[in-house]
């Protein structure tokens, strides 16, 4: 291997990801759509509708098309990244270096919280335990203000909601507020 020149500055590692946020791409929307393909195997009669708004095959065409749009949302990064890649970087402030590890340290924070929101699920119920772990989430990885955590994270979980209660018509965990919940 050769040594970079001296005072040459190596690439960041990061800059050249964009080969392989490509490659998840593709995987993921080709996943996806075999996922999708598949579920035109499945035998779906009427008796077989769940929740009452969607059949059997439905949530496996949801999760799929899902994968697709991860796929999508990753191969944007990718050509993010790449365009990026071609361009001169201007010099960051001199404490990038140190936030490197920050990223570990947000992803287990991120870990954390999941896993609490899913224990707390069940007992707390969704509209209680959904705004406060969207928020926090949000303010791990966003960086944005509490207000506006607290705004998106109620917007989202009413969202949430009212697509899942009225929408294909299923109850979410009703935790502490069985019977006032609407």
């Amino acid at each position: 291997m050769s040594e970079p020149a001296a005072g040459a500055k190596p690439e960041p590692e990061r800059e050249s990801g964009w080969r392989t946020d490509l490659a998840a791409s593709l995987a993921s929307m080709g996943l996806g759509a075999w996922l999708f393909r598949e579920t035109f195997s499945f035998s779906v009669t009427a008796s077989e509708r769940v929740g009452g708004g969607i059949d059997a095959a439905g949530y496996p065409r949801l999760l799929a098309g899902l994968t697709v749009l991860l796929g999508l949302a990753l191969a944007g990064r990718a050509l993010w990244k790449w365009r990026a890649a071609g361009r001169a970087a201007a010099p960051g402030p001199a404490g990038d270096e140190a936030g490197q590890g920050g990223g570990r340290l947000r992803a287990a924070l991120s870990f954390a919280v999941l896993l609490l929101y899913t224990l707390l699920l069940e007992p707390l119920g969704f509209l209680l335990a959904t705004p406060v772990a969207v928020g926090v989430l949000l303010r791990i990885t966003g960086g944005r203000g509490a207000v506006h955590a607290a705004i998106a994270a109620v917007a989202f979980t009413v969202a949430i909601f009212v697509f899942f209660r009225y929408g294909v018509n299923i109850v979410l965990p009703e935790g502490l507020l069985r019977g006032i919940s609407p």
